[in-house]
This record gives structure tokens, C-alpha cells and sequence, in this order.
């Protein structure tokens, strides 16, 4: 038989099977009344069904239709089928209640409240309907008296005990939801109240009885079996929990409360790649659903993954601003990113009122590593009066007093600690810290032992008594507490931290760099390994292998803020100032407002030349020392002597003064008079820069870096022979600025020979000191040797240095080298807003025959340096090239008026030409 005939048969035999059933829908109809008051409302839809198909006016059939929606819960078609019922004219009080209420079910609560609220005396059911739209509003006051006009109903029950339950007086609201069940045990709607009042209160027991009550009705499947697994969550049971999302999501997979319990069970089995999977079905409908975008950064957390935990709750957070929880949360990924301000931050809007320990000892710790003692003392204080039987609180208060210096304080902090907690070791380990810090290394090694005692299978009580071994002296000792931490734990990284300190003390670095790449062997992901060996090699001067450990650092943690800051660094040491510039890009991303960041983010600016991006760097250091409260002396030295560099004078001196006064150490104190002494020559305030000198010292003023400055004072006073003796000395000790400070004075005097010999010496000695070069190719252009100084330039052009390429260009100009474009046009990516770089490239495009291309270049150079008349002298230049005669006499009358300069004559020549014509 072919296809087309089997097509057919099966047509035919459709038909004859249809034309059999001759069924009336009025029959239909009985058999759905009978299926109905059987209880089977499935089946009677399917018998509805049919009677509609063969008669879709049929008014029964459609209200009885909507009736068995209505208790199967499928509210949107109840509501469907309602209001065709009564468009066919079917009308009654109870039509009138199922109508409304589908209404409420769905959301829609103001139609119902214009509906019913004007429309007079109403029947107990349809008070309630009225009752459940402005109790849906929270609006209590109107809802109660229409409930009460239904008290004895089961709805109006549900109704008084649902606002009982809002006010708080439980006791009404149980014994209410206990009368309703008794009174209705078949309704749904009662069981399903009584549970979710009863899981409130934490009956669960009495909670997954009514929900299983509900389960076994018609309509209740999908809200109990959701309501059983919170229940069952509560418990701790998770299987069954499980057991009952899985039934809803086989039955309706798009229900995303269902994935968000889904993935509530996985997080608490620990799956949490599980648990993003179902969290991503939740996002897929409901984008913003609080808490799935909580449970999120709770799963993103888990997962290491710093920067979306942050982003994800940080949109919680946005939404429920006074959640305790959730801040706590976001301030744990915070210390974990290793931003302390960030974290007392996060938690200084729920300080003040807050009853939470974990809160408070948060904050506490946070401002305790910001150096905020009294502070911490506070908080730590608090978390204590809060939770007196957590020693862990005790702990972190000792540590605020130590740094606060009251030593007794926390030496009683400590001891309560243990009588709190005698198993806990931490009391222990920070009371050896005390005994080692006030230099009673016997009784730490004491403290020590007793870790150890409580807990040998860690490695941490080793290693404190190697390290109090040491405060002793005892060398051979000490090493063998730290190799039995690590035979407790080979990847336990402070034992092997230590070993490598005395190993490389002792000469023996390959040695200590054992001891990391043992750590990395029982752990390949020990970032702190990586990190030591890093320091360890770049101390050698292997930067290209710190490099390597630091990438690898990064490779496995992205955000890691101190890695990604070694690579700036290392890569600034060895003048590759363009691709520490890519890798600060990424490390502003990581960290913007860091102040470390901002920090290198500055002194990259200054090495490209790049004044603006510098000037932009410390602004924004100095709004967060404002805004943040940061005094110390460190901060405030390193922001003032930036500060000096990008020419902020003023503010530079305020800081570094009030870095003076922030009761700096002795080290960081010298630091701070030489500063402020070259600012002071800066100034031309000789004098003052002498008697700050002159207050050092004898010890301070031997040191290389203030026998520096006593020779550029003498400089400053016209002293010059005085000035090269005292560089001649340090030179002569192979200080490098000495070596630099005699080539340049050399070549102020006219001395290039003597200046180039000095720096060849140097280079021989030390050839990868880009700075020497550079200076070597300034004293050859000096000489009018610019074929060697080119040279000198191209063999620093894998540094890529702006400043590099802005001089080989202009060389390459005057000898008409075409490359001299493109020397240019890279020294201006790399330093977008250095007015002497963008002149470079407007000339060279001039000289190029682009006067049009050129003034873009020259008018910002004019812009950011307005009184410099070689560049306005360019840019009239570049403006008579294009044709605009005026704006060149323009440019050439104030580049005059400057006063003289190089191209003067020309200018003078230029503007007369204009004016005669």
C-alpha cells in the first residue's frame, strides 16, 4: 500500500471514530457534575472540555468549568471561564466571590477594591473577598472589620488570623487557623495558611503536617510540595527537601521559586556549581529576584569568585539597604579581596544599633589593620559584652590592645580567652605573640608548647615555637620546630616562609627556593609560594623569573591585588613603561580606589611624562586621605613626595609636614626632612634646606642619601666646587645618583667629555641602567653628536619609553629619517598629555607636509603649556601651512610677547611678512 493511502485510511477511520461518539454535551456535562462531587476535578475538566467543544455557549458548563479550575489553583483560566460564564448570563453571589477572588489570586487587587468598595452592605464571602485586596495592600485597618464581619466563616478565620499574625499576637493567629482546619478540613487555602504560619514560628514538625494536609487536595500540589521543602530545609533534611522540588520541577520546570529552593539544597550540599545552574533558570524570568541574587554572591563567594560576589550583592543590597546579613556577607568578600576599608565601610551603616558579634569583631578587625586602635578597641569591645562565651571575640580585642600598646589589657583578654574556652589553642598563640613582643621568648616558647599540646596534628604550634626558638637564639632548634610543621603539613606555608628567611640568610638561596617549590608540590595553587619566590628571585635581580611567578599568581587568582602590583612594579624596574601601563589598566579595574594603585598609577604617569594622568592620580589620593580619615605618616610621605614630582608644591608641603607630625619612625622622620628640604630648594629657600640638614644627626647626616642633598644645597648656593666633591665622594663609594649628579654637573659646565666618560664608566658596570643611558644620549646630543646619540636612543627602544622616542623622533626630523613619524605618534600613545611629546609630533607633521593633521597635536601642546613659545611658534607655523594667515599672526604675536627663544628671529621674520601682505 503506498504512503498516500495509509494517509488516508487513517483520515477515514478518524472520522468513524469521531461520527461513533454521540455523546450531548448535556451528558458531558452530568458526568462532569458527578466527577466534580466525586472529588475527580481532572477528569471532570476533560468531560467540560468536551461538552464546550460541542456546545461553547453552553452557561453551565463554562461556570462549572471555571469552579474546578478555581480549587485546582490554575487561576488564570478559572478567571477566563468566569467571565465568559457571565457573559452567557450566569449570576450569583458565589460567581460574584470565585470571580473577585481569581482576581486577588492573580495580583489584581485594586480592580476588586473599585469593584466592591462603593457598592454597599455585602455577604460574609464577598466581605472577605474585599478583605483579602486590602489586607494584600497591608492595609489592615480596612481589612479587619470586613473579616470580622465574617468571623464565623472559614475565610474570615483565615482572614483575622492572618492579621493577628502581622500585629504579632501569635496566639490568636494559631487558635484562629486551628478553628478554620476544624471547620473546613477540605479546604486547601486553610491548611496552606496554617502551614506557612506554622513554619514561621519554627513548628516544623506541626508545619509539614498541615502542608501534607494540603498536598492531599485538589489544587494543592505545587504550593504544598514548595512549602514541604522549606520545611524540610529548616530541618536540616535535605533529602527529603530535595525529594519534593524535584517533583514540582518535573511537573512545572518554569516555577523559579522551585529553582531558587533548587539551588538553596545544592548550596547547602556544597554543589555549588549546581546551585549557579539553578540560580541562572531563576535570572532567566526573574532577573532581580532578591533572594536568588543573595544566595549568588553567597555561591560566587564560595567559588573564589571576588569580583561578581561583590557586584551581585552589592544589587541586593541596593534593594534592602538594612539587611545585616547580606552586608555581613559582602564585607567577608571585602576582607577576603583584602580591602579593609571596603569592609568598614560595608558595615559602618549597621554599627550603631547593631546586635550582631560577628558584625562588630568584623569591623573591629577591619579597623584594627587600618590602624584604627581605639576604634577596634571599641567594636572588639562590644562583640564581646555581645557574645562573652566566643573566645574568638576575646582574641580579636587582645590584638586591638596589643597594637594600642596596653599590653596588660590584653595579656587579661587573653588569659579569659582560655578560661572561656580552655580547648581553644588561639588564646594561646596570641599570648606567645605577647611574651615575644615584650621579649620573653621563654615563655612563649611556653605558649607554644601548650598549642601544641592541645593540638598536634597542626602545624601552627610548631611554628610559633620555632619562631620564639629563634627570638632565644637557638638556631638549630628553631629549625626543627618549623620542619616538623611542615612533616605535619608539608604545604603549610609560614614554616616554609621561615626556613627560606634563615636559609637565605645563610647564603643558601637555592635552598629557599626549595622550600616554596615543596609547597607548590603538595599544593600547586599556594599563591603565598609563588609570591615568596618571586621576592626571592627579584631581590637577586632575576626579574624575568619574578615575572613568571607573578603570572602565575595571577593565572590562578585574577583579583589577587599584590601580585598584579609586583608585575607594575618589576616591569617600571625595568623601564617597560608600556606594558606596565596595560597591566595597571587591568589593576585599576581590580582596585581603583587602592592606595597603593593609585600610588604606581602616579609614578608610571611621571616615568611616561605624562603630567596630567599623574596630577589626576594624586587628586584622587588626596580626596581618599580626606574622605577616609588616612593620617599615617607613610601615606601622607608618599602623597606628599608625589605631590613635589607633579609640581603641587603647596599641598606637597602640607603633607609631608603633617607626616612629620604624625609621629613618623626615625627612618621614615629622615625621609621626611630630606623631602622637605628639596622642596625647600625647589623654593629657593637655601637657607631653610640647610637647617633642616643641619638638625640631623651625625649618625643620619653620614647617611649617602643626605650627603646628596648637602651637595645639591651647596649647588643651590653657587657652591659648585664644593657640590662636585661631595658628589665626587659618593661616586667614588658607587652611589649611582653620585655617578649622575657628576656627569650632569659636568655638562652644565660645558665638560661633555668628562660627562660621557663618567656614564661609560657607569654602563660598563651596570648596563641595563636606563637612566644612565638616557642621560649618555642627552650629553652626545649636547655635543652635537647626534648620529651617536640616535644610536644611544635606538638601543633603548625596547624599554619603549616615551621620553626615548620623543627625542629619537626629533632627531630623525632633522636629518629627514622618516621614521621620525612614527617614533612620534608612539611617544604620544604612551603619554597622551605631555605638551613637550605632542609638539614633538606636530612638528614632525608639519615638517611632513600635514599641517592639517599637526594642529590637533599643537593646540592641545599650547593648551597644557601656554607659555612656552617654541610651541605657539609651531602651531602659527602649522596655521600659515593650512592657509589661515590670521590665526598665525595670531600664535606668532603672543609667542613674542613670551619673550625670547630660539626661533625668535624667525618668528620676528615671519610676522612681518604676514603684516606686510
Amino acid at each position: 500500500m503506498s504512503k498516500r493511502f495509509v494517509g488516508l485510511s487513517v483520515i477515514v477511520l478518524s472520522l468513524l471514530l469521531s461520527a461513533c461518539d454521540s455523546t450531548t454535551a448535556e451528558q458531558h456535562l452530568q458526568r462532569a457534575n458527578d466527577y466534580f462531587d466525586s472529588g475527580e476535578l481532572r477528569t471532570a475538566v476533560i468531560e467540560l472540555k468536551n461538552a464546550l467543544q460541542k456546545q461553547p455557549d453552553l452557561g453551565a458548563a463554562r461556570l462549572l468549568l471555571g469552579r474546578t479550575q478555581f480549587l485546582l489553583g490554575d487561576y488564570p483560566s478559572a478567571l477566563k471561564e468566569f467571565e465568559r460564564a457571565r457573559d452567557l448570563g450566569a449570576s450569583d453571589d458565589r460567581l460574584q466571590s470565585e470571580y473577585l477572588t481569581s482576581k486577588n489570586r492573580l495580583g489584581r487587587y485594586q480592580e476588586v477594591i473599585g469593584e466592591l468598595e462603593e457598592a454597599g452592605a455585602l455577604t460574609p464571602e464577598l466581605a472577605v473577598v474585599l478583605g483579602d485586596a486590602y489586607l494584600a495592600g497591608s492595609d489592615l485597618a480596612k481589612a479587619k472589620p470586613l473579616y470580622q464581619q465574617a468571623a464565623e466563616t472559614v475565610h474570615g478565620r483565615l482572614g483575622l488570623g492572618t492579621i493577628a499574625w502581622a500585629q504579632g499576637d501569635f496566639s490568636t493567629a494559631g487558635d484562629q487557623f486551628a478553628a478554620a482546619a476544624q471547620q473546613a478540613p477540605g479546604d486547601r487555602d486553610v491548611w496552606l495558611r496554617k502551614a506557612e504560619f506554622e513554619l514561621s514560628q519554627g513548628l516544623l514538625d506541626e508545619s509539614i503536617r498541615s502542608f501534607q494536609a494540603a498536598l492531599e487536595l485538589p489544587g494543592g500540589a505545587i504550593s504544598a510540595r514548595l512549602g514541604l521543602t522549606r520545611a524540610y530545609l529548616a530541618q536540616g533534611q535535605l533529602e527529603l527537601a530535595a525529594t519534593e522540588v524535584d517533583q514540582v520541577l518535573r511537573s512545572s520546570s518554569g516555577l523559579f521559586l522551585a529553582h531558587y529552593l533548587d539551588a538553596l539544597i545544592k548550596y547547602q550540599r556544597k554543589d555549588f556549581n549546581g546551585a549557579e545552574a539553578a540560580l541562572r533558570e531563576v535570572q532567566r524570568t526573574v532577573p532581580d529576584h532578591a533572594p536568588s541574587l543573595y544566595l549568588m554572591g553567597a555561591v560566587k563567594f564560595q567559588q573564589d569568585q571576588l569580583n561578581q560576589a561583590a557586584d551581585t550583592l552589592q544589587r541586593y543590597l541596593a534593594g534592602d539597604r538594612g539587611n545585616e546579613s547580606a552586608g555581613k556577607l559582602l564585607a567577608a568578600v571585602r576582607m577576603k579581596q583584602g580591602n579593609r576599608e571596603a569592609v568598614y565601610e560595608t558595615l559602618q551603616p549597621y554599627l550603631a544599633g547593631s546586635r550582631d558579634p560577628q558584625i562588630l569583631a568584623m569591623a573591629g578587625t577591619a579597623s584594627l589593620q587600618l590602624g584604627r586602635t581605639a576604634q577596634a578597641t571599641e567594636l572588639l569591645q562590644r562583640a564581646v559584652e555581645l557574645a562573652p562565651d566566643a573566645a574568638v571575640f576575646r582574641n580579636q580585642l587582645a590584638l586591638s590592645l596589643l597594637s594600642a600598646g596596653e599590653d596588660t589589657r590584653a595579656l587579661g583578654a587573653l588569659e579569659s580567652a582560655i578560661a572561656v574556652d580552655g580547648n581553644q589553642f588561639q588564646s594561646d598563640m596570641l599570648l606567645a605573640m605577647l611574651h615575644m613582643k615584650e621579649g620573653n621568648y621563654a615563655a612563649a616558647v611556653q605558649a607554644s608548647r601548650a598549642i601544641v599540646e592541645k593540638n598536634s596534628t597542626s602545624p601552627l604550634g610548631y611554628n610559633m615555637e620555632g619562631a620564639a626558638l629563634l627570638g632565644e637564639g637557638d638556631i638549630d632548634a628553631a629549625r626543627k620546630a618549623f620542619e616538623r610543621a611542615l612533616e605535619v603539613d608539608a604545604a603549610f606555608l609560614p614554616a616554609a616562609s621561615n626556613l627560606a628567611r634563615l636559609d637565605r640568610s645563610e647564603g643558601d638561596l637555592a635552598g629557599a627556593i626549595q622550600r616554596f617549590e615543596s609547597v607548590l608540590a603538595a599544593n600547586p595553587e599556594e599563591v603565598g609560594a609563588l609570591l615568596g619566590l618571586a621576592d626571592l628571585v627579584a631581590n637577586e635581580g632575576r626579574l624575568k623569573e619574578a615575572e613568571e611567578y607573578l603570572a602565575r599568581v595571577v593565572a590562578i587568582r585574577p583579583d589577587n591585588v599584590r601580585a598584579q602590583m609586583g608585575l607594575v612594579r618589576l616591569q617600571l624596574a625595568q623601564n617597560q613603561l608600556s606594558r606596565a601601563d596595560v597591566q595597571l589598566k587591568s589593576l585599576l579595574d581590580l582596585a581603583p580606589d587602592n592606595v597603593d594603585v593609585l600610588m604606581l598609577a602616579a609614578e608610571l604617569a611621571l616615568r611616561k611624562g605624562d603630567n596630567q594622568a599623574a596630577l589626576a592620580a594624586t587628586e584622587r589620593l588626596q580626596t581618599l586621605a580626606g574622605t577616609r580619615g588616612m593620617g599615617s605618616a607613610s601615606f601622607l610621605a608618599g602623597l606628599g613626595t608625589l605631590q613635589s614630582r607633579t609640581g603641587q608644591i603647596a599641598l606637597a608641603r602640607r603633607n609631608l609636614e603633617a607626616a612629620m607630625a604624625a609621629q613618623p619612625s626615625d627612618a621614615q622622620r629622615v625621609l621626611l626632612q630630606l623631602e622637605l628640604a628639596r622642596l625647600d630648594l625647589r623654593e629657593k629657600q637655601v637657607a631653610r634646606a640647610q637647617q633642616r640638614l643641619s638638625e640631623l644627626s651625625d649618625a643620619e647626616a653620614a647617611r649617602p642619601d643626605v650627603a646628596l642633598l648637602q651637595a645639591d644645597v651647596l649647588l643651590a648656593q653657587g657652591d659648585q666646587e664644593g657640590a662636585y666633591l661631595g658628589y665626587e665622594t659618593l661616586a667614588a663609594a658607587g652611589v649611582r645618583e653620585g655617578v649622575m649628579r657628576v656627569a650632569l654637573l659636568r655638562q652644565q659646565q660645558g665638560r661633555i667629555d668628562d660627562a660621557l666618560a663618567r656614564l661609560d664608566d657607569w654602563i660598563r658596570s651596570n648596563p641595563e641602567d636606563v637612566g644612565a643611558k638616557l642621560l649618555r644620549a642627552d650629553a652626545l646630543m649636547r655635543q652635537s653628536d647626534k648620529a651617536a646619540a640616535i644610536s644611544q636612543y635606538e638601543q633603548l627602544l625596547s624599554a619603549d619609553n616615551p621620553i626615548v622616542l620623543n627625542n629619537l623622533a626629533w632627531l630623525y626630523m632633522e636629518r629627514g629619517d622618516k621614521r621620525a613619524l612614527s617614533a612620534a605618534q608612539r611617544a604620544t600613545e604612551l603619554a597622551p598629555d605631555n605638551p613637550d611629546i605632542l609638539d614633538t609630533l606636530g612638528w614632525v607633521l608639519v615638517q611632513s607636509g600635514d599641517a592639517k593633521g599637526a594642529l590637533r597635536h599643537l593646540r592641545r601642546s599650547a593648551q597644557l603649556n601656554p607659555d612656552n613659545a617654541t610651541v605657539r611658534y609651531h602651531l602659527a607655523i602649522a596655521y600659515l601651512e593650512g592657509g589661515d594667515r590670521a590665526a598665525a599672526a595670531t600664535e606668532l604675536r603672543q609667542a613674542l610677547q613670551l619673550g625670547e627663544f630660539p626661533e625668535a628671529t624667525e618668528a620676528r621674520a615671519r610676522l612681518a611678512e604676514l603684516s606686510a601682505s
